[in-house]
């Protein structure tokens, strides 16, 4: 009896279960992808295998980051010499004294509307870093076959009325 329970335990085990392999089968999760670009960008393209986007990403952020870091120490050297010029206190040294206070603010404004506009474009392209993460892998299991075909045949339709010609097209997929 006991002979018999251990070879049909042996059994079971060493058949395979069509359904459990389908299962077990690892599927590529969108979800997954946009979270790990969020917390790290660039990440969600790793775990989708295009690697060759992580460098132009960071190189695109590094950029946006050096823009909005230099276009902000000019703005702030602005601010400073606006409010020199403004602060009516005859000890303050100007250091724009051929510009106007007018002339001063304009140039501040214009170096912090650079800095804001950096700042959005890292934004949009973080979101876009996700938004290609989930993409990518949405179509990461997408099966595109080679046998995909269209085919353009020129055909002539008799009918009761005469000959028409036309124009077929065939798609084999």
């Amino acid at each position: 009896m006991l002979c018999l329970f251990v070879f049909y335990g042996l059994n079971i085990f060493a058949q395979k279960d069509s359904t459990a392999t389908d299962t077990l089968k690892h599927k590529h999760s969108p979800t997954l992808a946009s979270l790990m670009s969020m917390v790290v960008p660039g990440s969600g393209q790793v775990y989708n295998k295009k690697y060759w986007k992580v460098p132009v990403l960071y190189v695109g952020m590094g950029t946006l980051i050096y823009f909005t870091l230099d276009n902000r120490k000019v703005y702030l050297k602005y601010r400073e010499a606006y409010i020199f010029k403004t602060d009516k206190d005859e000890s303050t040294i100007d250091p724009y004294p051929d510009f106007s206070a007018s002339d001063v603010e304009t140039e501040m404004n214009k170096w912090r509307r650079y800095r804001d506009m950096n700042i959005i474009f890292l934004s949009v392209v973080y979101v876009l870093n996700i938004i290609d993460a989930s993409v990518d892998a949405n179509f990461f299991d997408y099966d595109i076959s080679n046998d995909l075909s269209l085919k353009l045949n020129p055909t002539i339709n008799n009918s009761i009325n005469g000959s028409q010609l036309g124009v077929k097209l065939c798609l084999k997929f």
